[in-house]
């Protein structure tokens, strides 16, 4: 495996598989593409669709805690006028025991009761063409980790990464 990444001919930055529509999407420009059937670097036709979205991530929850109540707070949930409010409010009242979401979860958000976090695909941030894209990365997980345990209880963290050995993002030579 060549470890290609699908990025976007105008943004240069990595694109999101929809399944629902069975397309790769730019989430900064909202260029389309088609999914390619052989890998366009070494010819390969074995491709791998790496990571997972919100909605992907709140079926799975819900397979594994079918009683819990699971919400999920990204772009298309929160477009409506006051669905975020709604979901922060349910959130902080209990209404809702697993809130799935994206980098805005990580905003200005300060919950009582949050006893885990989870960080999937911490990589993904990675292949953004930004020479600050690792500092970026490693901020929004110290913030997204400081949700956990707040005030009176200690919290859990779990960060999963595709590249666990890799501690140099620029493509030194580890050996």
């Amino acid at each position: 495996m060549c470890e290609w990444v699908a990025e976007c001919n105008q943004c240069d930055v990595a694109l999101t598989y929809h399944k629902g529509r069975n397309v790769l999407v730019c989430h900064l420009c909202g260029t389309t593409r088609p999914i390619v059937n052989l890998c366009p670097a070494c010819g390969s036709p074995r491709l791998v669709l790496e990571g997972y979205g919100t909605e992907k991530i709140e079926d799975e929850l819900s397979v594994i805690f079918p009683d819990a109540r699971i919400k999920r707070m990204d772009l298309d949930t929160t477009r409506a006028k006051n669905n975020m409010e709604n979901l922060i409010y349910d959130f902080e009242k209990g209404n809702i025991d697993i809130l799935v979401g994206t980098q805005m979860v990580t905003k200005g958000l300060d919950f009582d009761h949050v006893g885990l976090v989870g960080v999937i695909y911490a990589d993904q941030a990675l292949h953004y063409p930004d020479f600050r894209a690792a500092e970026r990365t490693y901020q929004t997980l110290v913030q997204v980790s400081g949700r956990a345990g707040r005030k009176f209880e200690q919290g859990n963290v779990m960060i999963q990464t595709y590249q666990p050995r890799t501690s140099c993002f620029y493509g030194c030579d580890q050996g």
